[in-house]
This record gives C-alpha cells, structure tokens and sequence, in this order.
C-alpha cells in the first residue's frame, strides 16, 4: 500500500510538472487535513490528522484527482483500554465546479484502503481558492456492504501553478 501511494504521489507531481511547463491548465495543491468522526466512526475513534495532495486538470473548473493520508486517534473505553488507530489512504477523483469569487464545489468519489481492505468512498467538497490557499470542508463517507463510516474534513493546502 505504501507503494502505491508513493507512486501515485509521484504521478501527480510528475503531471502537474509537466502540464504548468507546458503552459496548460494544471494545478497542484498540498496541505493538511482535520477529520471530525460522525455516526459510527465516532464510536471508537477521536479527531484524525493528515495530509492530502490534489491536481486540478483545468484553470477553475475542471477534473480533480487526489490522494491522502488520514488516521484518526483511538478513544479510550470504559476500562481504560484504548481502541487501535484508524488509517485510512483514500484515492479520489471528482469535478470542481467554481464561481468568479474563488468558491467551489467538488463531488468526489474513490476508493479507501484501511487495515489490508479497499472500499467505496464519496465525498462532496465545499471551498474557497483565495491568495494561494485552498480551503474546504466535505463529509467523507466510506461505505461496504450495507456499512458506513464518515467523518466531517477540513483541509487547509497551498495551490501551486495557476490560481
């Protein structure tokens, strides 16, 4: 698994790179995340912390592609035990759909990989581009089988190449 987020990882500098040299519409952004769990994640798990890296193939507007790395903190349960971490390296693509104002929205949809397991995710995103940071919330929702987990996210990132 670390493979292939480190492949993936180097792809999407690899592109982006390659795309801003060539004068086309590409951007790359990279920063931190916050993950607030909801429903049953938040059972066992506290606030998770991590990082993501996203290119958007387009000037505004456009395709997105992205991938992460979230682990959320075990609670402590009544004897005093506490439940393992949560990791999660969620792959995503989607479309931003932005206004004049630098706000956006961006459905997403992907795969997570936790623990050995790859499941389905969605997450619609709300944002701003403003003076080079990228700032949004989504709720995040990974599901299998009938099952869910899903946590609020807030991401705080620097965009590189076109504003």
């Amino acid at each position: 698994m670390k493979k292939f987020f480190l492949l993936t990882l180097a792809g999407f500098i690899t592109f982006s790179a390659f795309a801003q040299s060539k004068g086309g519409g590409t951007s790359l952004s990279a920063g931190l995340e916050l993950g607030l769990p909801v429903g049953d994640l938040s059972n066992s798990q506290s606030v998770g912390l991590g990082a993501s890296v996203k290119a958007l193939f387009g000037e505004t507007s456009g395709l997105t592609a992205s991938v992460g790395y979230m682990s959320f903190s075990g609670k402590k349960y009544s004897s005093g035990l506490k439940y393992q971490a949560f990791n999660t390296v969620p792959v995503k693509v989607g479309y931003r759909i932005a206004s004049e104002g630098g706000f956006y929205f961006e459905p997403q949809v992907g795969v997570t990989f936790n623990d050995g397991e790859s499941v389905f995710t969605y997450a619609p995103n709300l944002g701003i581009i403003t003076a080079g940071l990228d700032i949004s919330a989504r709720y995040e929702t990974m599901t299998r089988n009938g099952y869910s987990l899903g946590f609020i996210g807030f991401r705080l990132a620097y965009s590189f190449g076109k504003k």
